[in-house]
């Protein structure tokens, strides 16, 4: 799970960043450790992914297009799957 703090949508990829809150919960005294997830749109089933992942939240749900959607997930917490993310 991220606290989501950025999101940027280029072409055929969308990263977002964000606290990582799964590192802190394993140690107590662990530091906030900044997560990146990648997706590459231009693979099948992304943006499916990701459309979903929007669609079921209350605040994205309400925009039309896929960026403004993304754009509001700034500031929740949400999970998302190492399934669909861009390797490195």
């Amino acid at each position: 799970m991220i606290d989501v703090t950025s999101v940027v949508v280029k072409e055929d990829l969308v990263i977002l960043t964000g606290i990582d809150l799964d590192s802190i919960w394993i140690h107590e005294d662990a530091e906030c450790t900044e997560a990146t997830y990648k997706f590459d749109t231009s693979l099948a089933g992304v943006r499916k992914y990701l459309y979903l992942t929007t669609k079921n939240n209350k605040k994205a749900n309400e925009f039309k297009y896929m960026d403004e959607r993304l754009n509001a997930l700034l500031g929740q917490t949400i999970y998302l799957s190492n399934n669909f993310r861009v390797k490195e």
